[in-house]
């Protein structure tokens, strides 16, 4: 975790709500309650969405491992056995099944990241509709 990250936004956000609040009421103005609205909501929202994000990526992050694990297992089991693929002429069909293997795997890591595009760019826009 980036806790000097992290630490830096919470006083910004603290920094905000003493601006908002405590600065109008320093004047003598009256203080506005929509004004500071966001500086509660904000960060709420900003949980719930990555939390609904975090488990949405680690979904397609393990699947991703998974074909990956698949994958790999597979050479290793095609290696091990290679002098007996080689004497029954299968190579092709081995061949076959890895060329399908590597194509699941592709599925899986740009599936995942598509994810992780989409996100990247999903949760930015959210904040933005809801700050303004």
């Amino acid at each position: 975790m980036n806790l000097p990250r992290l630490l830096q936004s919470i006083s910004e956000l603290v920094l905000l709500f003493v601006f908002q609040f405590a600065f109008p009421a320093a004047l003598g103005d009256e203080v506005r309650l929509d004004a500071g609205l966001p500086l509660f909501l904000f960060p709420v929202v900003l949980v719930m969405l990555l939390t609904c994000c975090h488990t949405r990526t680690g979904c397609f992050l393990e699947f991703q491992g998974f074909k990956y694990d698949e994958m790999c297992h597979h050479v290793g089991d095609t290696t091990s056995n290679f002098p007996l693929i080689a004497d029954y002429s299968q190579r092709p069909y081995f061949v076959e099944i890895h060329e399908g293997r590597i194509n699941e795997y592709n599925l899986a890591a740009a599936s995942a990241q598509r994810v992780i595009n989409f996100q990247a760019l999903f949760i930015p826009l959210i904040m933005n509709i809801l700050l303004f």
